[in-house]
C-alpha cells in the first residue's frame, strides 16, 4: 500500500482557516488541490492494478478498497503533511492524492524516480485475513467524509 504523497495538508487548510491561523501551504493544499492525473499514469504504466484517489480520507477510502477485495489492511505509518495533524491524514480526504496497491513496488518507485516524480510513500500492506484493519497493530477507525449520512 503507497501514497503518491502526504495527506491531510486540505483538512488542515480548512481547519487554518475556521480558525484563522496563517499556515499558507495548508490553506493552499485545500484551495486548490493538484489532481495526480501523471503519477497515474505512469503508475497504470508501472503495472499498478489498483488505485484511487483519497477523496474521503484515507480511513475510509482504504476501508472500502479492502472491502471490495476480500483483504484486510495492516498500516506501518501515515503520510502525513507537513503542518497537518495524523487525524487529519487518516480522515480528512480532498487531497487529491493517490491510494497504490502493487505487488512491485520497486517498480513502481523506479517509475515515479524515471518520470521526476516524488517517490511513493509505502504505508503498509494488504493481508489475507479481511477483519484485519489496523495502524501500527491497533485497530483503525474507517474515519473519512460519508456522502450517504451527510459528512464525517
Amino acid at each position: 500500500v503507497l501514497l503518491s504523497g502526504p495527506l491531510g495538508g486540505s483538512a488542515g487548510g480548512l481547519r487554518a482557516l475556521r480558525t484563522k491561523q496563517a499556515e499558507a501551504s495548508l490553506i493552499e493544499a485545500h484551495r486548490r488541490p493538484t489532481p495526480r492525473l501523471v503519477e497515474g499514469t505512469v503508475a497504470r504504466e508501472a503495472g499498478v492494478r489498483c488505485a484511487m484517489d483519497v477523496s474521503d480520507g484515507l480511513g475510509l477510502d482504504l476501508a472500502r478498497l479492502a472491502r471490495a477485495s476480500g483483504v484486510g489492511v495492516s498500516l506501518d505509518d501515515v503520510a502525513v503533511a507537513e503542518g497537518a495533524t495524523e487525524a487529519e491524514a487518516l480522515g480528512g480526504g480532498e487531497d487529491y492524492e493517490l491510494l497504490l496497491i502493487t505487488s512491485d513496488p520497486e517498480r513502481l518507485v523506479e517509475a515515479f524516480e524515471a518520470n521526476g516524480l516524488r517517490a511513493p510513500i509505502r504505508i503498509g500492506e494488504l493481508v489475507a485475513d479481511s477483519s484485519t484493519f489496523e495502524l501500527r497493530g491497533a485497530p483503525m477507525e474507517a474515519s473519512g467524509y460519508r456522502h450517504e449520512v451527510g459528512g464525517g
